[in-house]
């Protein structure tokens, strides 16, 4: 069996509410990097490379889309956190000085897609990775 189509069993037997998280604008974490604007993804849509990963991690937490970087990764389940009802808590967590500019740009994205639905914003951004 090809990874995708493991990837499709394991997102069919995932539970529902599970499953309509994916397209929510939050703020992930993933090891030791800060909490970032992300959009949890459906890892049916990637490459086979970040299926492969979401194999390992999927029944711990969610695969998101890192604004701003083109990145996927995994934020489990504690460390996925609303993104309105967290915005000035993640502002001002501790970040190198570098990343606060990526940080700022990455949540100017995010809160914009947050105002389209869940539709909108995940075609716009299949859409962008192409």
């Amino acid at each position: 069996m090809s990874t995708a189509e493991n990837i499709g069993k394991i997102m069919e037997s995932m539970p529902q509410n599970y499953r309509e998280r994916i397209g929510d604008v939050v703020f992930g974490k993933s090891g030791k990097f800060p909490f970032w604007p992300s959009m949890i993804w459906d890892p049916r849509f990637c490459s086979e490379a970040v299926q492969k990963m979401a194999l390992k991690k999927l029944k711990t937490g969610y695969l998101v889309y890192f604004y701003g970087s083109k990145d996927f990764g995994f934020s489990n389940f504690k460390n996925t956190k609303n993104l309105e009802e967290n915005i000035e808590a993640m502002k001002i967590q501790k970040m190198m000085k570098s990343e606060a500019k990526k940080f700022d740009n990455a949540l100017k994205f995010a809160i914009e897609d947050s105002k389209l639905s869940k539709d909108e914003r995940i075609k716009f951004i299949h859409g962008y990775l192409k």
